[in-house]
């Protein structure tokens, strides 16, 4: 990229536009490469050989307020997680229906597959996800997916 690279152009758009999720679409596959855009928050990780499904699907999960990494990323993810945090104490209990929530959102579904699979609303989903993440202080669903490793929430 000719003006800024994609950690710098990443960065500003945080800065300037909080609320846009970004999709890294990468040719490079190194661990810490992978890991930098992790910890900077991207909302989703592809390889720029990821077939035109992958795509869409990793757009249209994203912007129903899920995440679409690829497998590697998952396993930088994990890996930055387990090395370099050790499980802290809950500083909250979670309801039985957050867990839930955190489980699902763990495993990429959008708030509108939770809904149907929990038989709420959209509406209901989003608001529990916020609390959510209130509680863990973080912003976003990565913010939760990595809490939720971190504290062993889910295996």
């Amino acid at each position: 990229m000719p003006v800024m690279d994609g950690f710098e152009t990443l960065e500003h758009i945080q800065d300037k536009y909080p609320e846009v999720k970004v999709i890294t679409l990468s040719m490079y596959n190194e661990y810490s490469f992978i890991k930098k855009m992790l910890v900077l928050g991207v909302s989703g990780y592809l390889l720029k050989n990821a077939n035109p499904g992958e795509v869409i699907n990793a757009i249209k999960s994203v912007a129903d307020d899920g995440l679409a990494y690829n497998q590697e990323a998952m396993l930088v993810m994990r890996n930055l997680i387990s090395k370099n945090e050790k499980p802290l104490p809950l500083e909250y209990d979670f309801t039985e229906r957050e867990l839930d929530i955190i489980k699902l959102v763990c495993e990429e579904k959008t708030s509108a597959e939770i809904a149907d699979t929990l038989f709420l609303s959209k509406s209901s989903i989003d608001a529990t996800k916020r609390d959510i993440c209130q509680k863990m202080g973080v912003k976003t669903s990565v913010g939760m997916v990595a809490y939720a490793i971190r504290h062993n929430i889910i295996i």
